[in-house]
């Protein structure tokens, strides 16, 4: 007999429409599970993520958050993460665990604070957004001829107008990969013995008309051969484009679509402002909708 029952949601981010966009399980009450346990949950479901939603601490209290969540993928637990802090607020809004009128919610994690905002005029389902928990950095450029191998393209099909492939964060780090078009991006095939001399995912990206990119993200490192929604690499996009651009400041803004070559489209909108030459804040949003509720039995 089961000694403790554990009730989750399952939503999808990134999409207006079930069965689209990342899946994401969310553990609404996860206190008194332990790492072990809650590494095992999320290698049970082996969804990219899954979070564990716990009481805050006193100190992270003091400082604004509302509770505290852990991310974990099937086979490791992360620092901080897009769609699971997108769905994760929305799932204690719809599901009313978040107390009185609230148009934000703020979560405690290894990364820090992480505020999710509420947007919407009432005329359309909300939008979810978040803000980076850290500054935008750029860090070292990697090999053109490393990256094209490990993905299963030409260099010829990166492009270097705008930046080398370099590592960027804010606040879980990939290597960004311009792509000449669309049919390059398509053809984005891992070379895992390649790949695994890569310190970081790759989140690759073809630029369209109109504010428009399409992307692709590989993290085998991370359990995740590939992610159909991306909001923390994103997000750091937003950031670098921004700095690349040559105002000096302003606001910028994208539509990004990703998960088409996986059955799962997703949309994300990604924005950064720029002051003075720097990027002060990067910021991704999008709807989510509820798939399923359950329960899992543990017995120790």
């Amino acid at each position: 007999m089961p000694n403790k029952s554990v009730t989750y949601y399952i939503c999808d981010v990134f999409t207006q429409s079930q069965f689209g966009g990342n899946q994401l399980a969310v553990i609404p009450d996860a206190a008194g599970l332990s790492d072990v346990q809650m590494q095992k949950i999320a290698a049970e479901f082996n969804f990219p993520e899954t979070t564990f939603v716990l009481p805050v601490s006193e100190k992270a209290k003091q400082a604004g958050c509302d509770f505290q969540v852990r991310i974990f993928t099937p086979t490791q637990e992360l620092p901080f993460a897009g769609h699971p802090n997108l769905g994760t607020a929305f799932v204690l809004h719809q599901a009313g665990l978040l107390a009185g009128e609230r148009q934000q919610v703020i979560f405690d994690e290894l990364a820090g604070k992480v505020a999710i905002e509420f947007i919407g005029d009432g005329k359309e389902a909300l939008r979810y957004q978040l803000t980076s928990p850290e500054s935008f950095s750029r860090k070292e450029t990697v090999d053109v001829e490393l990256v094209a191998g490990a993905i299963g393209l030409s260099a010829n099909d990166i492009t270097l107008e705008n930046h080398q492939p370099v590592v960027a964060s804010v606040g879980l780090p990939f290597i960004f990969v311009e792509l000449n078009n669309l049919q390059a991006l398509a053809a984005v095939t891992l070379n895992l013995s390649v790949f695994q001399q890569l310190a970081h995912p790759v989140h690759v990206y073809a630029k369209q008309a109109n504010q428009r990119i399409q992307a692709r993200m590989f993290a085998p490192m991370l359990g995740v051969n590939e992610d159909p929604a991306t909001g923390s690499a994103n997000c750091a996009l937003a950031a670098l484009l921004a700095e690349l651009d040559n105002s000096e400041s302003g606001q910028f803004n994208w539509q990004v679509t990703q998960g088409v070559e996986m059955g799962r489209e997703s949309e994300l909108f990604i924005s950064a402002h720029k002051n003075n030459g720097l990027v002060t804040s990067a910021k991704v949003a999008g709807h989510c909708v509820l798939v399923s509720k359950g329960e899992f039995f543990l017995s120790t």
